[in-house]
This record gives structure tokens, C-alpha cells and sequence, in this order.
């Protein structure tokens, strides 16, 4: 028999996991906070509710303001179980860099994820398709270099071994992503990041080594 597990981002709000919980078939509880999430009164209420219904809680800790931290500490408890079962991910708890970081996490590994509140939204994970797939060797390069306000003149002086193509290129493609978006400021295009766009090229790089 395949088991079900529930991973859940958690903050000081039981109420979201509460629907996830309610909503989503499972036979374990895994949920992913910061360490002084631990001493509330809502993840004592977590424990005991389940501890109540002849299950446990796995807690996994990470630093729920540092992107690359929530997303390893998602990454590893999505693998640790989709092994001999299934995995949901539900997004709705914690910081926002902590739900950016396990959606991330979640269209890497190819799992269901939801964002629960009032009501249950699933969200588009492309099953398949691993995260490193979306970028280029040249697409990572221009995101590490890149500096808000950039030019395609200004990001090519620093990146001479790039060809003007390439670069043309790599910042049309980033832009359709929605990683940068230009904007014509005094007669010049200049691109802007998006939120996360520096984790976004940390962790494509990494997954590309």
C-alpha cells in the first residue's frame, strides 16, 4: 500500500493546514516551518489534533526568510517520501520566500501542490519537466550577472564572452518567463527583475552542475 504524504508550509495560521488537511487524502503529516514556529500554540495544536487521530507530525526546520534553505529543506522531504508513495505539497503557510521556495520544490520533483485557505486551489505543476529544463547554460550566466536597470549594452560590457546574439537571445527568453521585464526609460529599453529572480538563477545553476 502506497503511502500518502501531506507536506505543508507552516507559519503561526493552523486554520490553512486545517483545510489542507480536511481537503487532501493522506496518512502523513509533514510540515515545514522555522524553528520559533515550534514553541506556539498552533503547532502544539497541530501535534495533539493529529497525535489524536493515531498519526504524527514530522517537522522539517529550515530559515523560513532564506530562499535556498526552504527550498533544500522542501526538496528533501518531497524525495525522502516519494519513495514507495505519494506526495501532495499544500503552499498556503509561512513566509512568502517559503511558499515561493516549495513551489519551486514542487514543479522540480513533479508533485501536486495546492494553495489552501477559505478554499482549496490547485496549482500548475508541469509533471515531467525538471526545473533546469526552463533555462540555458547562457539563460543562468545572464541572470547571475545581471544588475536591476541593466541595458542589453550595460549586461553585455560585463559578459565579453557572450555574443550579442546570445545575449539578445537569453533576455528575450528570460523575459517570456517572466524573470526580467523591460521597460523604455529615456529613449532605452531596460530590464527589471521580478521577485526571486537571483534564487531563481542560484538554483538553476545548481541543478545544472
Amino acid at each position: 500500500m502506497r503511502v500518502r504524504t501531506l507536506i505543508c508550509t507552516f507559519g503561526f495560521n493552523e486554520k490553512k493546514v486545517l483545510v489542507a488537511m480536511r481537503s487532501i487524502p493522506y496518512s502523513r503529516l509533514v510540515l515545514v516551518a522555522g524553528k520559533d514556529v515550534l514553541d506556539g500554540a498552533e503547532y502544539r495544536l497541530m501535534v495533539a489534533l493529529e497525535e489524536k487521530s493515531g498519526g504524527t507530525v514530522e517537522t522539517v526546520i529550515v530559515d523560513p526568510f532564506d530562499f535556498a534553505d526552504c527550498y533544500d529543506g522542501v526538496d528533501r522531504a518531497i524525495r525522502s517520501h516519494l519513495t514507495g508513495g505519494d506526495v501532495t505539497l499544500n503552499i498556503s503557510g509561512g513566509t512568502k520566500i517559503l511558499a515561493d521556495a516549495a513551489i519551486l520544490a514542487a514543479f522540480q520533483n513533479g508533485v501536486e501542490a495546492y494553495h489552501c485557505e477559505e478554499s482549496m486551489v490547485k496549482l500548475p505543476v508541469m509533471r515531467g519537466v525538471r526545473f533546469e529544463d526552463a533555462f540555458s547554460v547562457e539563460d543562468v550566466k545572464v541572470m547571475e550577472n545581471f544588475v536591476e536597470g541593466d541595458s542589453t549594452k550595460s549586461i553585455g560590457a560585463r559578459m565579453p564572452d557572450l555574443s550579442d546574439a546570445s545575449l539578445r537571445k537569453s533576455l528575450k527568453h528570460l523575459e517570456r518567463l517572466g524573470v526580467i521585464v523591460p521597460a523604455l526609460e529615456k529613449g532605452e529599453a531596460r530590464y527589471h527583475s521580478t521577485p526571486g529572480h537571483r534564487d531563481i538563477a542560484a538554483l538553476a545553476g545548481r541543478c545544472m552542475r
